[in-house]
């Protein structure tokens, strides 16, 4: 998941909830289902986090009134969409709670100083969040019917080009100017084009600011262009699904989209500073953009797994193949056990991404059902986790073990990271897979028996 800072807003999953809730019908109930996905019991997955954080933040910005926020934030017209009252704030304030305890992957994935920076800001919003509590009337948030942008001045090669910033996307615009611009006329906006488009977190903070205008409605509508989205490492598979993972946005307008529907068109990936200063100096230089073709969903995921070695490596400690081979679950989980099944042994899931602790997780719930039912010896579960498997027992019947039997075909085909990843340990990934295979033909066995 790309991240800027540790604030509400700070990272791609939040950035995305704010786009899309300016598009919803019913604000109010995307907000509790946002939420909704963090509770006393369940296992809070990163994504699921930051977009409750970002709807409560958003609930915190209409009922204070938009405090800390500029009007032409996206945040902001987000939030003057809402029609906050008690019972949502107090929800908000509840699902707060949830943010950083035990069963929140964002608390895992921070150190202790990330963790603080966290606790202060998410004060912030508890703060504006009881503050509204006070309220006899919550105030009206209003927004331009035009959205204003910020301009900034780049330069390249002693020319200077324009750029409209709103705290997500980058606009570029075409004419390149040979003195540097004192302010953004009106009739400069008016016959310029859009060059592209791009997600950016911070990319202008150098550049020289022109301070904030309305560009034409005809200019704004013009942007059409492809970028990528939701490529998250440690989040749940259903939100790394490189199959449609590529989003076009005309607008304000933003709609998800299979590769083969826009591969022919502008595309921009999420820029760091260093790669916009590069295509921009192209552009002055020879007057044509050097940007990428939209990636292919083989190029993602290849790319994607590149990326995240790192981070799984603390996943792939341990020897062999089985389900308890794997050190995914380094504290008590004893509690965890029979909400995790009850929760999380899916028959439907599709393993549609490529999230290695994800596959990790589903194949030990597989490893617990197999236990039971005679399908897995005993002898193989480390003794530290007997005492908690023992509690499992109850849960478990046929319906447990068509789930297994999913799950485990879901790990060994083509969809699943664990072999992939495992292509750098030949050893053990043929472990894997003979382990895996013989769970499933077993579990197989027992269901046809009818046990």
């Amino acid at each position: 998941m790309g991240t800027s800072g540790l604030g509400p807003f700070d990272n791609d999953s939040a950035l995305d909830f704010v786009d899309e809730f300016l598009e919803v019908e019913s604000p109010a109930r995307s907000i509790r289902e946002a939420i909704a996905h963090l509770d006393k019991d369940s296992y809070h997955e990163a994504d699921a986090v930051y977009e409750a954080w970002a709807a409560c933040e958003l609930v915190a910005i209409a009922a204070s009134g938009g405090e800390g926020y500029d009007v032409d934030d996206p945040a902001y017209e987000a939030a003057a969409r809402l029609r906050p009252n008690r019972k949502l704030l107090d929800q908000c304030l509840a699902s707060l709670e949830y943010i950083l305890d035990e069963h929140s992957e964002l608390a895992e994935l921070v150190d202790e100083e990330q963790r603080a920076a966290i606790e202060t800001n998410l004060d912030q919003t508890r703060t504006r969040l009881k503050q509204g509590l006070t309220l006899k009337k919550f105030p009206r948030l209003k927004v331009p019917k035009i959205k204003a942008k910020h301009a900034y001045a780049v330069e390249a090669s002693g020319r200077w080009l324009i750029v409209l910033y709103d705290y997500t996307y980058l606009t570029v615009l075409d004419p390149v100017l040979d003195e540097k611009p004192q302010s953004v006329e009106a009739d400069l906006l008016g016959s310029a084009a859009v060059l592209f488009v791009c997600r950016c977190f911070g990319l202008v903070d150098a550049s020289i600011s022109l301070g904030r205008v309305r560009p034409p409605k005809e200019l704004i509508d013009a942007c059409v262009f492809v970028t990528t989205t939701r490529h998250s490492c440690m989040g749940g598979s259903y939100n790394a699904n490189f199959e449609t993972s590529y989003r076009r946005y005309r607008g304000r307008q933003s709609a998800q989209q299979r590769y083969e529907d826009v591969r022919s068109e502008p595309f921009c990936p999420e820029l760091k500073p260093e790669q916009f200063a590069k295509i921009v100096e192209t552009y002055v230089a020879k007057g044509t953009l050097d940007l990428p073709p939209v990636p292919t969903p083989t190029e993602l995921r290849d790319k994607f797994l590149a990326r995240c070695r790192g981070e799984w490596s603390r996943f792939l400690e341990g020897d062999g193949g089985g389900p308890f081979s794997f050190t995914l679950h380094q504290s008590d989980i004893s509690y965890m056990i029979v909400p995790w099944l009850q929760l999380h042994l899916q028959s439907d899931w599709q393993n549609r991404g490529y999230c290695l602790p994800d596959d990790l997780f589903k194949y030990f719930l597989a490893g617990v059902v197999a236990v039971y039912v005679g399908a897995y010896p005993e002898d193989k579960v480390p003794e530290e986790l007997m005492n908690a498997l023992n509690q499992a027992k109850p849960q478990i019947g046929q319906p447990q073990i068509e789930s297994a039997i999913h799950i485990l075909n879901r790990v060994l085909d083509e969809n699943s990271v664990i072999p992939r990843v495992l292509l750098d340990d030949p050893p053990r990934r043929a472990a894997f897979l003979k382990e895996a295979r013989e769970i499933r033909d077993a579990l197989s066995e027992v269901r046809n028996r009818g046990v």
